[in-house]
């Protein structure tokens, strides 16, 4: 699974913090870790259920957002595709709120 942070102008937000928070523990996070150049963060979730991400940007821009898993998009590892998707579900959502 993954997620793509852009500015609303299309750039990607490289670097970003990242937090991913596994159903029913939105306290601690599951997974942390930061976007790549192209403002792409992969994960792959190990349960069921609703999780939520929270993206921060150097400048104190934020969002987070939940969305659900079903037992089609679980896996053990993580696994990198082969060629990042160049449109992803939740870059809407990240690209509006991002914007500067």
């Amino acid at each position: 699974m993954g997620v793509q942070a852009l500015y609303d102008n299309g750039n990607p937000i490289a670097a970003a913090q990242v937090s991913v928070y596994e159903p029913g523990n939105n306290e601690t996070p599951w997974k942390t870790g930061s976007t790549d150049e192209e403002g792409c963060f992969f994960f792959a979730p190990n349960a069921n259920g609703d999780w939520t991400v929270e993206v921060e940007d150097a400048q104190g821009h934020a969002t987070s957002f939940s969305f659900q898993v079903d037992g089609s998009a679980i896996a053990e590892e993580p696994q990198q595709p082969a060629e990042k998707p160049s449109v992803m579900q939740f870059i809407v959502a990240l690209a509006v709120i991002f914007g500067v």
